[in-house]
């Protein structure tokens, strides 16, 4: 199994994806659901098991509240829950798997962008044609701006 704060995270995501504004584009929310039915999933799994669980509640109320993760105490106590169902459990051991390679397989699928940009996920092969055509492939960061002036002491 991943470890039991992979869970706890992907919890923590689920409670916290509910809360928030939504990409209204359509490639947007088309993984956003994607990635939502993956999370619930997971949600209803881990909800079955550990069904009253206080510290499953608290890392679904501090999401809710805008945490960018669980508290240390809500994160460990919901760990040490899901290590103890996990090794009590085998069939929900093996489930639990199951449902976090799939969560996790979902976010990897996925690839945001901002402004102008363009996200892509996987490989990316650039090609042009004909004159006046221009490609370029960004990897890594990019500065763009005046080159010093010649004699300046940052020129080699």
């Amino acid at each position: 199994m991943a470890g039991a704060d992979v869970v706890v995270a992907l919890l923590h995501a689920w409670s916290a994806r509910r809360t928030f504004p939504r990409r209204k584009d359509r490639r947007g929310a088309e993984m956003d659901a994607a990635i939502d039915a993956r999370l619930e999933q997971l949600r209803r799994l881990v909800e079955e098991r550990l069904s009253g669980e206080p510290a499953l509640t608290a890392v679904e109320e501090e999401a809710a509240s805008g945490t960018a993760e669980p508290s240390p105490q809500a994160g460990r106590s919901l760990e040490a829950a899901l290590e103890s169902a996990v090794g009590h459990d085998a069939a929900f051991a093996q489930a639990l798997k199951e449902a976090v390679a799939a969560a996790l397989a979902e976010y990897r699928g996925s690839a945001v962008a901002s402004g102008d940009g363009i996200a892509i996920v996987g490989n990316v092969t650039v090609h042009v044609e004909g004159p006046g055509s221009v490609a370029a492939l960004r990897a890594g960061d990019v500065t763009v701006g005046n080159p010093p002036p010649p004699g300046s002491p940052t020129t080699p």
